[in-house]
């Protein structure tokens, strides 16, 4: 149902552009409301930009981001009628990164206490058109950083950095979350 909703409000968005004005009101009021049911029955809640099929950054807290199993790190979501399923194929993170060989360097699970800047390299596959994933750096649980990074093709390598404050030391992770607030990969290291 939420798919049909999603087909009929991006099939028609240039039908509404062009109709009078209260032909519009009268179609979004129909649209939400069917929307809202469709997600009731599906116990699913309304997220932003969802009833379009449209991406918008969804900012949430760790407490709300949605994880998926271990066994299945991935999202599968429609964009602009499209379906994708966006997977973290690499992860990988450093005390530098190699941009000619897109490696990254002094690859560890416990970081030296003398890193001074982190780094976050991952290899995004699925993107069926442009999207984004986001970076989010967690420094003893809390989030200290997140990076919007884009993806423009099916394989895509994207990167990232955080420079590290002295009062920063202990456990990190860092989740790669797609453009719905998935977690679609992580990865924990300590820094000492």
């Amino acid at each position: 149902m939420l798919e049909k909703i999603r087909r009929l409000l991006y099939n028609n968005s240039m039908k509404l552009y062009r109709a009078n004005i209260a032909d519009n009101c009268f179609l979004v009021i129909l649209v939400a409301s069917l929307f809202l049911v469709a997600c009731a029955r599906d116990n699913k809640p309304a997220a932003v930009g969802s009833a379009t099929g449209l991406s918008a950054e969804k900012l949430t807290t760790p407490e709300e981001e949605v994880t998926r199993p271990s066994a299945e790190i991935n999202a599968t979501t429609v964009t602009n009628g499209e379906h994708m399923e966006l997977r973290v194929k690499e992860l990988h993170i450093g005390t530098g990164f190699d941009l000619a060989t897109r490696k990254i360097e002094g690859e560890t699970d416990k970081l030296p206490p003398t890193t001074v800047k982190l780094w976050c390299y991952s290899i995004i596959t699925g993107a069926s058109n442009e999207t984004f994933v986001r970076h989010v750096y967690y420094c003893k649980g809390r989030q200290v950083a997140d990076v919007k990074l884009d993806v423009k093709y099916p394989i895509f390598s994207t990167w990232s950095s955080k420079t590290i404050l002295p009062e920063w030391k202990g456990a990190w992770k860092i989740k790669v979350i797609d453009f719905d607030g998935c977690v679609i990969g992580e990865k924990g290291f300590t820094l000492e």
